[in-house]
């Protein structure tokens, strides 16, 4: 039989981008199929340490965060971690959005669905602990933590657009800073989070191949480990005067200050810079080697979506209103979220959190999807 005509080669007219790292096909995210069939990539140790270990970060901030208010050394942790892991989250989102190409299809079975039925799990713990009115559940206000599903399928196809733009992450971060003047822009279908983290998640996109290599060395660990203390200290000093809001990234300038609004333009700029080194220090201090916990790494979505149930049910049965303010009781806090990090990391959970979502069968929906493409 006879065969059709040659797709012109990478750089030619009519053909697919050039890459400038490696001379083949830019990984360009625009115009993607509804399936994608592009086959995984390799894991990276140095990714999946990070992962566990910024998800572990995760797992200690919102298991701290009900008793900041009482614990001031608490609150500092609190601060210091939101200052640069949601960010850093992003970043290493756009890592791996590079890494494993996805279509819509893809997107909507792996993002959507479960954030649709983690949001009617975090509705129901939230009416069950008493920190929300009535038993109506909407599909538009994430509660919790469901909202980064939803910012990251945006984030995502927003880069679509973003890739051709020139100067597309400067552009991005003044977008994010512009974001805070608009008070329609809140917690309502995570548009404020979605647009003031996407520089981050773009960033991540042109991200280096060779990251993990320029980051390895004791030399490196030691900076980062000196500047993520610098980052920590001068949270604890600004502790009185910061509104752990101004982190969260959710809502306009309007609420969190009283005074003019040009005022919050420069405190999110600056809070973008503490992000930026917060989080570049902290990867230095991730190892690049295969290490106990990189398969944690792999498996950290059952870790993000299930710990928060597991928190507001702590806050139900009144855990909480034990004495924490002596520091053993401080220690025993953290080393419990540490734990428990690790707990929904196994495999267990992750296959609990797929079975939660409908993911096998979604899977094997998308591969005959896939199949009749072809």
């Amino acid at each position: 039989p006879r065969r059709g005509p040659r797709a012109p080669p990478p750089g030619a007219p009519g053909g697919p981008p050039r890459s400038r790292a490696t001379g083949g096909p830019s990984p360009s995210f625009c115009y993607p199929p509804a399936v994608s069939q592009a086959p995984p990539q390799p894991r990276i140790a140095f990714h999946d340490n990070a992962r566990f270990l910024l998800i572990a970060l995760v797992v200690v901030g919102h298991a701290v965060e009900p008793a900041q208010g009482e614990v001031p050394l608490l609150r500092h942790l609190h601060l210091g971690i939101y200052t640069f892991h949601i960010p850093l989250l992003a970043f290493l989102s756009g890592v791996f959005a590079v890494r494993a190409r996805r279509g819509l299809l893809r997107d909507v079975t792996g993002l959507l669905v479960p954030y649709l039925v983690f949001q009617v799990l975090y509705s129901a713990a939230s009416i069950w602990a008493g920190e929300r009115e009535g038993s109506w559940i909407s599909p538009l206000t994430p509660v919790f933590l469901t909202w980064y599903l939803v910012s990251l399928f945006c984030w995502r196809w927003l880069a679509r657009i973003f890739e051709r733009v020139p100067l597309s992450i400067p552009l991005a971060l003044l977008v994010g800073i512009a974001a805070g003047f608009l008070d329609p822009l809140d917690y309502r279908l995570s548009l404020s989070r979605t647009v003031v983290f996407f520089p981050f998640f773009l960033i991540g996109l042109r991200a280096p191949a060779d990251l993990p290599a320029r980051l390895a060395g004791h030399r490196t660990a030691v900076v980062g480990a000196v500047f993520l203390a610098l980052l920590f200290a001068q949270i604890a000093w600004w502790d009185p005067r910061l509104d752990p809001a101004w982190l969260y990234g959710g809502l306009p300038y309007s609420a969190l200050l009283t005074g003019p609004a040009w005022v919050g333009g420069l405190v999110r700029a600056a809070i973008y810079g503490l992000a930026l080194v917060g989080g570049l220090s902290f990867l230095c201090l991730v190892p690049t080697k295969t290490t106990f916990f990189t398969a944690w790494g792999s498996r950290s979505l059952g870790a993000y979506l299930l710990h928060g149930l597991l928190v507001k049910a702590a806050g139900a049965l009144g855990l909480y209103e034990l004495d924490l303010q002596r520091p053993w009781a401080q220690a025993a806090l953290v080393t419990a979220a540490l734990a428990l990090a690790m707990l929904l990391s196994s495999r267990v959970a992750h296959r609990l959190t797929r079975a939660l979502v409908g993911q096998p069968w979604l899977d094997r929906f998308v591969r005959q999807r896939a199949g009749r493409e072809a």
